[in-house]
C-alpha cells in the first residue's frame, strides 16, 4: 500500500512540474510612461497626456488583450479608467487625463493578456507625479 502511495505522489508531483505552452509566451515590452507637456509637478485642472509605446509585437499565441490608463482621482470610472488601443503607425497608446486633486498622484498604465487555456497575464506601468492647488 505504501508503495501504491508513493508512486501515486511522484506522478503528482511530476505532473505538477510540467510547464505549460503558457510560460513560454513572451509579454511584449513597453517603454515607460510618458507625460506631455513634461514638467516637474503639475496644478489641479491641467491637462495631461500619458503615452506608452509598444517596443515589441504581441505573440500570435495571445488569443486577446485589453489596455488601459488607470487615473486614481477621476469623478467616475470613466474619468479613472480609459481603455485605448494602439496606433498602428506608431504602436502608441495615448489618453488624456484632467487632473482633479493635489498631491502625489500615481498614474498606471495596465494591460490584460488571454492566454491559451484559460490563464490571464499582463504588464504593469507605474508614474508618479506631484499635483499641486
Amino acid at each position: 500500500m505504501k508503495k501504491i502511495f508513493f508512486i501515486a505522489a511522484m506522478m503528482l508531483i511530476t505532473l505538477a512540474s510540467c510547464s505549460s505552452s503558457d510560460d513560454s509566451i513572451e509579454m511584449p515590452k513597453f517603454s515607460e510612461i510618458s507625460i506631455s507637456p513634461e514638467q516637474a509637478s503639475y496644478k489641479v485642472g491641467d491637462q495631461i497626456t500619458l503615452t506608452v509605446t509598444q517596443l515589441t509585437e504581441t505573440s500570435s499565441d495571445i488569443k486577446a488583450e485589453k489596455v488601459w490608463f488607470f487615473y486614481p482621482d477621476g469623478e467616475t470610472q470613466a474619468d479613472r479608467i480609459k481603455f485605448v488601443t494602439r496606433a498602428a503607425d506608431t504602436n502608441e497608446y495615448t489618453t488624456t487625463f484632467t487632473l482633479k486633486a493635489a498631491g502625489q498622484v500615481e498614474l498606471s498604465f495596465w494591460t490584460q493578456y488571454d492566454l491559451p487555456k484559460y490563464k490571464y497575464d499582463g504588464v504593469t506601468l507605474y508614474k508618479t507625479i506631484t499635483v499641486t492647488e
